[in-house]
């Protein structure tokens, strides 16, 4: 359920971000999704860690590169043929240099998000396999990316990937104060949502390599660092505790929520290319905030979640499509 709600942030934040010719920065529902809504995608990831401690570094690998780097390299070359077929279809001349170029700058440029979930589950188990302990780990690996810190935004999404590793080593603390810890953590976060502003985005304010401590501009992008750290952590914990409350107290069945939010992965590959396709042809005029905060990029979002859902459901039909596209398992009948 809690998968199923990230990637409708997800949706919608996008939503927001590309159905309109004004700054999202500004927009006080756009800050606020991006606030949180990419660290707990990456908690929960860090969350399910553990079984990958169980498989050897090759399977792993193996694993994730099938999971999360075939999709990007399966759906950049088809959408570069699919572009390349359509400027022969219209008159012009596709030059094999051209291809290619474009067929690696958009494989640099597309599914950041993939890129660095895949190699927050190398560091983690390379570091939790060579030092005996979690933090020890986490410090470990958090060292080395300090080097690079904004190669697939890994400086900024680890450190989220071990939280979520922490929740699940401390579940059951967490679990026996859970009301403790969903109101410190909501007060947490909304505090922190009066302070924080749209340039404080991993977009626009990156984090500092290690090195980088003489330039002048240090001291204020590691503040923002920490503090997207700090408001990404209490956001996540928050939802998730939430939703676990509700789960647990709430007599409704929440068993299709959880079964769609199964689909998650599948559904943020399709969409990355199905919002963009969109706003090629669609956006919002400017209209009213409450109009076009509340009304139409949180259906539009809806919709968006129905459509690559059903476009998730009808590749896993073709077992092959699907390996290739969604990174699934080639299944042995």
């Amino acid at each position: 359920m809690t998968k199923l709600f990230a990637i409708y942030c997800v949706l919608w934040g996008h939503s927001l971000q590309y159905m309109s010719v004004d700054d999202f920065t500004n927009n006080n529902v756009a800050k606020f999704i991006y606030s949180f809504h990419m660290p707990l995608f990456m908690v929960l990831s860090g969350y399910f860690f553990s079984s990958s401690l169980k498989l050897t570094f090759v399977s792993l690998i193996v694993k994730k590169a099938r999971q999360l780097v075939l999709p990007i390299f399966s759906w950049t070359i088809f959408i570069e043929i699919m572009y390349s077929i359509g400027k022969v279809y219209n008159g012009k001349n596709i030059a094999i240099i051209e291809f290619l170029k474009n067929l690696f700058l958009n494989l640099d440029s597309s599914f950041w998000f993939l890129k660095s979930l895949f190699f927050c589950y190398i560091l983690a188990y390379i570091f939790i396999k060579l030092i005996k302990g979690e933090w020890l780990a986490c410090f470990g690996a958090l060292l080395l990316c300090s080097l690079h810190p904004n190669v697939f935004q890994l400086g900024f999404m680890l450190p989220f990937f071990f939280i979520g590793i922490f929740v699940k080593k401390y579940f059951q603390v967490i679990e026996k104060h859970n009301k403790l810890m969903l109101f410190c953590s909501f007060l947490v976060f909304a505090i922190m949502q009066l302070f924080w502003k749209g340039n404080y985005m991993i977009y626009f304010c990156k984090i500092p390599a290690i090195y980088d401590f003489k330039v002048v501009s240090y001291s204020h992008r590691m503040g923002v660092a920490v503090f997207r750290f700090i408001i990404g952590t209490a956001g996540s914990v928050f939802f998730i505790l939430l939703f676990r409350y509700v789960c647990s107290n709430v007599k409704m069945n929440f068993n299709l929520l959880s079964i769609l939010g199964q689909y998650t992965l599948g559904i943020y590959i399709v969409q990355c290319y199905l919002l963009v396709l969109l706003t090629d042809y669609l956006f919002f005029p400017p209209l009213s905030p409450i109009l076009y905060n509340f009304v139409l990029t949180p259906i539009t979002a809806l919709i968006l979640l129905s459509i690559c859902l059903s476009v998730v459901k009808f590749i896993q039909r073709n077992k092959y499509i699907s390996f290739l596209f969604l990174g699934n398992p080639l299944k042995v009948k």
